[in-house]
């Protein structure tokens, strides 16, 4: 059975049964739709002891690996993107084998109640591990009777590929008797195809460097000339870069990039913000009335240091700091910690501050200071490599800007700046029609998330929180009163930024709260 996504993206993934049950058990059918809803097409197949009629095990293990080569093969002929080859149980276990005898059937392994042994036996079976080469999400119960957390752990020291362990709380064998949403494991697989430097993109992938003809300083706008022409499922990775160049060097920051230097130097058309911003992207098909869809897949810090300042009149304490100051601070990218003083190490979470679209045309130009329901400058933590971004596009071809590169940030940025810096990001874009947004939303591997922008605070802190009501009857079907109950006993909310002009409030809620149905 074929599972067609409304959106592709390209990806497509087999996926196949365990030795109980057949294409057609709950959970496969769970699995299918939520890849299919991100995008992914899914091929849902019997494994060849089905179709013999015949017990599964080593007189048929060679057959029912032929036949998820045989899907993969089929998808392969449909698609240009990465495969992803998926298996319950026994389905798993044969298609980690195919993976070990042919390591470039598929791009990445996703392995549901692996089994690990028999119930009641010790010896792991996991002698073909080595040979598997490709990322390894492993989708687990800790109830498991086939295989525990601590043996998983063992076991998938022994992929010499990037793996991952997704496990789902309360669940044994049968996944679907736990805490199991399928959203997580969406992203907990593609951001570990993104670690291991897959391609996402059935299309082009695309690189966008930061120079003065494809930056602009200061603002968004429909009026704003496309640095960059994509189609909807295509792959960019785009270079930021931030600050004044002599500025840095002066106060001892090493390795500037140069391009920051020309920027500075030859782009004049400016504000009435200040950050350089890298676009715009223009996307075919988006229209206004879309959502633009933002998969960061990764990013990279780009240069060894970040820096902070604040200045008279600005930042959220402007009296008691009535003057200047600016400081570099080295960063160690190998242990991703900043130095910023003697005895005070920070983990580094890279993110950017601003990621937007135009507004609609006749407006102008909006200060890449304040963010609003185009996004822009939102100077939101949360919104990490893995994390999906849902921008409401308001001009023709979305024209996509994104800079403010921060290495880390606390919750409120209240001196005006966090730890800038430059920084490398791969993005994945889609145009989805079938979305109609009135503010940015954020998907985490863990979160859902809601934004409210505006000057007075408890009004910024309103809308986000109509907005998580607003997801939670439109998304999770629940009634507007249990929406609200819900967002009151389990949603989370933090201020932003203080220091944008308007303020920014997010609300955050837990993925696992939602069990699988």
């Amino acid at each position: 059975m074929m599972h067609q996504p409304t959106n592709p993206t390209g990806e497509a993934m087999a996926l196949t049964h365990g030795a109980g049950g057949d294409c057609d058990s709950p959970l496969l059918l769970a699995i299918a739709e939520a890849f299919s809803d991100a995008g992914i097409t899914v091929l849902r197949f019997n494994l060849a002891f089905r179709e013999l009629k015949r017990p599964p095990g080593p007189s048929t293990g060679a057959k029912d690996r032929d036949s998820i080569r045989q899907a993969l093969e089929r998808l392969r002929k449909e698609t240009k993107g990465p495969l992803y080859v998926a298996g319950q149980s026994y389905g798993g276990r044969q298609a980690s084998m195919l993976a070990a005898e042919d390591p470039e059937c598929a791009s990445a392994l996703a392995l549901f109640s692996y089994p690990l042994h028999a119930p009641g036996k010790t010896q792991l079976r996991t002698e073909h591990f080595p040979g598997i080469r490709k990322p390894t999400l492993f989708i687990h119960g800790p109830r498991d009777p086939f295989g525990n957390s601590e043996e998983l752990e063992i076991a998938r020291k022994l992929i010499p590929a990037p793996t991952a362990i997704h496990e789902v709380p309360k669940a044994g064998h049968d996944l679907l008797r736990g805490r199991f949403e399928m959203g997580p494991v969406v992203s907990a697989l593609r951001a570990l195809v993104a670690l291991a430097g897959v391609t996402l993109s059935a299309q082009t992938l695309h690189k966008l460097p930061a120079t003065p003809q494809t930056v602009v300083v200061g603002y968004y706008s429909a009026a704003a000339p496309p640095a960059l022409r994509i189609k909807s499922g295509d792959t960019v990775e785009i270079e930021t870069v931030s600050g004044n160049g002599k500025r840095l060097e002066a106060a001892g920051a090493k390795s500037v990039p140069r391009s920051l230097f020309e920027i500075n130097e030859k782009v004049t058309d400016k504000g009435p913000g200040g950050h350089i911003l890298t676009g715009p992207v223009f996307v075919e098909g988006a229209e206004p009335g879309d959502t633009l869809e933002v998969r960061m897949v990764k990013i990279d810090l780009a240069v060894p240091f970040a820096y902070n300042a604040f200045r008279p009149g600005a930042g959220f304490l402007p009296d008691d700091f009535p003057y200047s100051r600016f400081k570099v601070i080295p960063l160690d990218r190998a242990r991703m910690v900043a130095n910023f003083g003697p005895g005070i190490e920070i983990p580094l979470h890279p993110f950017f501050g601003s990621m937007g679209v135009a507004p609609p045309e006749g407006m102008g130009r909006l200060s890449s200071t304040a963010p609003w329901y185009h996004a822009g400058n939102m100077d939101n933590k949360e919104l990490v490599a893995g994390t999906t971004l849902f921008i409401p596009v308001q001009a023709t071809g979305a024209l996509f800007e994104v800079g403010d590169a921060h290495a880390g940030q606390g919750n409120g940025e209240v001196d005006i700046t966090a730890l800038e810096t430059s920084l490398n990001g791969t993005f994945q874009f889609i145009v989805r029609k079938d979305m109609h947004l009135k503010w940015p939303r954020a998907e985490t591997p863990t979160h859902y998330i809601t934004m409210g922008f505006h000057e007075d605070l408890t009004e910024a802190t309103t809308l986000a929180v109509r907005d998580m009501i607003e997801f939670l009857v439109t998304e999770k079907h629940l009634t507007r009163d249990d929406a609200y109950m819900l967002t009151s006993v389990a949603a989370d909310l933090s201020i932003s930024q203080l220091v944008d002009t308007k303020k920014g409030v997010h609300a955050l809620i837990a993925k696992n709260i939602f069990l699988a149905r």
